[in-house]
């Protein structure tokens, strides 16, 4: 999540020099705004700010990821690309929930491959088969030779949840403003999106013009996780279930009015 006003002015003055072409060039791309009309081209185009994006926002805020029913069990994962930054969350066996840089220590090559699967009690490189426990630290170094308790751990990135949501910070110190966010986001009882695993398909009737009847499907899998279905389908579960009128199938013509 983004800091507040106050902080980010705070940022921007501490700033070092270095960032002044850039402010400088950001000002350019400003001026060129005109009152009631869209953003111009550049703001989706320009490299310089895509960079700037990336190093100011998205590497150094507060970011949702996914919510805890997607990785429900110890072993589960799920990796992301965020910017230049290969990145995983784990369900350790305790419940508790870790993040890492998905580079592996040795040859910096990518430890999990998939978006997402069970990766079991440890993590294994497939390169050179460094193997990982679930808080990063290194437990063998496969035909190598290297002693694995004088290696590195993985890289950790900070990682918190909040009523079943998971943020993960990609900077070496957060910002402070995730008390701010939990306070704001609280009251919407946001735990509300934590589902069942599975759930029968179910056929409903839909109130409107067709009078059709739609197949409400529930894709929170282990292997396709979508918590935002589940708040569609329980809208979806508190109509009337009744079959539909003799006539009302999809396409069926309405009679003419007048």
């Amino acid at each position: 999540m983004n800091a507040s006003p106050s902080s980010s002015i705070d940022a921007t003055r501490r700033a070092p020099a270095a960032d002044e072409p850039l402010r400088r060039h950001v000002a350019t791309l400003l001026a060129s705004c005109k009152p009631g009309f869209a953003l111009p081209g550049a703001f989706f185009t320009d490299e310089r700010l895509y960079a700037a994006e990336l190093e100011h926002i998205f590497g150094r805020h507060w970011l949702f990821v996914a919510s805890e029913p997607e990785i429900p069990e110890g072993g589960d994962y799920r990796t992301f690309q965020i910017g230049p930054w290969p990145i995983f969350i784990v369900r350790r066996d305790d419940g508790s929930i870790g993040a890492f840089h998905n580079t592996c220590r040795h040859r910096g090559s990518r430890i999990l491959l998939q978006d997402s699967g069970i990766a079991g009690a440890t993590l294994q490189c497939p390169y050179h088969r460094w193997t990982y426990d679930l808080d990063g630290r290194v437990i063998g170094c496969g035909a190598t030779g290297e002693a694995p308790a004088a290696q590195r751990r993985l890289k950790p990135v900070h990682v918190k949840t909040l009523a079943g949501l998971i943020f993960v910070c990609l900077a070496d110190e957060p910002p402070d403003d995730f008390d701010d966010m939990v306070q704001r986001m609280t009251p919407y009882r946001a735990r509300q999106l934590e589902a069942h695993h599975r759930e029968q398909p179910r056929v409903l009737p839909l109130r409107g013009t067709s009078g059709a009847a739609v197949l409400a499907f529930r894709f929170l899998r282990r292997d396709r996780p979508g918590a935002h279905v589940r708040a569609g389908a329980r809208h979806l579960r508190s109509l009337p279930e009744r079959p539909p009128r003799a006539g009302s199938a999809v396409g069926a013509r309405r009679p003419a009015v007048g």
